[in-house]
């Protein structure tokens, strides 16, 4: 049997090694793994570790798309039977794939097969476990069901470094490229609308946040004004996925309203809020659920719909006096 593992990366000579390398020492699986690297067009040098590898990596360089496209090319090159993404700055633990290939080969309807990731903060030097509900673990779940989960919970598990799918699933369907930051959110959104899902209860892979990939560690105000900006261009492209393909209408829904609560932060950002603005996301949670019912409440939590009423100036001030 052969699998095949894309590495979409922009920039990560530093870490990309260890990524091939522990696709290079999985254990428990006796068939051929494809290693292929899309290279995003790096200005460092991605180029020279990656061809150290020789034939054992399939590298493909393409000039700076955007991490859609570069997703794109390497599904579009993948001939194994399950298809695996690893991020460039992450790394696979010695079981990963072995443990993914017996879900699905055990259930032909499962298409999507992921797991909890171990999430390591270098410049803390610290780690997690990210915390998926027990109700979610070692069980065959109807995707559309868990769409609506996660959207109604404001979360979204089973993406990144943690996705695995059937290759002839994911063939089918074609990664816009202006969905750009939301690649992964977009994944697990295709995938989970065409069948089954299963989440291992173990943590099978390394997600690491660091200064190159975390927000938070941006201090430059003009960058982080284009990241939000790209941001949001990428929410518009996957809300027009959502609106215009075969997805339930409760899920349109949900997905319009996140959507918009990104929109009106984003403008909140700026201090161009307005009371319009707000009073549609309410119509809009209106249209999921009614107040005497448990998700609308549960909505207005999650997606913070009362800090969203705020002026922008109180929420300004709100944020200075935390920080104190």
């Amino acid at each position: 049997m052969l699998v095949s593992v894309i590495i979409p990366t922009y920039n990560y000579a530093q870490y990309i090694s260890e990524a091939i390398e522990s696709i290079l020492t999985q254990e428990n699986f006796d068939g051929e793994i494809e290693i292929i690297v899309v290279d995003d067009g790096s200005t460092d040098t991605t180029p020279e570790v990656v061809n150290r590898y020789g034939s054992r990596v399939q590298y493909i360089r393409q000039e700076n798309q955007g991490k859609a496209k570069a997703t794109q090319v390497g599904i579009a090159s993948a001939k194994g039977k399950y298809l695996f993404n690893l991020d460039a700055d992450d790394f696979f633990m010695p079981t990963r794939i072995s443990k993914a290939v017996k879900i699905f080969e055990h259930d032909p309807e499962i298409v999507h097969v992921a797991h909890p990731a171990l999430w390591e903060y270098i410049d803390e030097s610290t780690q997690r476990i990210e915390l998926i509900s027990a109700n979610l673990l070692e069980k065959k779940l109807n995707g559309k069901d868990l769409l609506k989960i996660f959207y109604k919970e404001r979360v979204f598990y089973g993406g990144g470094t943690t996705f695995a799918v059937r290759t002839e699933t994911m063939k089918k369907i074609l990664v816009p490229i202006g969905v750009d930051m939301y690649t992964d959110e977009f994944l697990g959104l295709a995938v989970l609308n065409e069948g089954f899902s299963y989440f291992i209860a173990e943590p099978l892979s390394v997600v690491r946040a660091h200064s190159q990939n975390f927000s938070r560690f941006i201090q430059d105000k003009s960058v982080i004004a284009k990241k939000m900006k790209r941001l949001l261009d990428s929410s518009v492209a996957l809300n027009d996925f959502v609106q215009t393909h075969d997805f339930e209408v409760e899920l349109k829904r949900l997905f319009a309203f996140s959507y918009a609560v990104r929109k009106v932060a984003f403008e909140e950002e700026y201090g161009k809020k307005t009371v319009g603005q707000v009073a549609e996301l309410w119509k809009m949670a209106w249209h999921i659920a009614k107040p005497w019912e448990t998700d609308f409440w549960k909505i207005v939590k999650n997606y913070t719909l009362i800090n969203r009423s705020l002026p922008s100036s109180w929420l300004k001030s709100l944020k200075k006096l935390k920080n104190e």
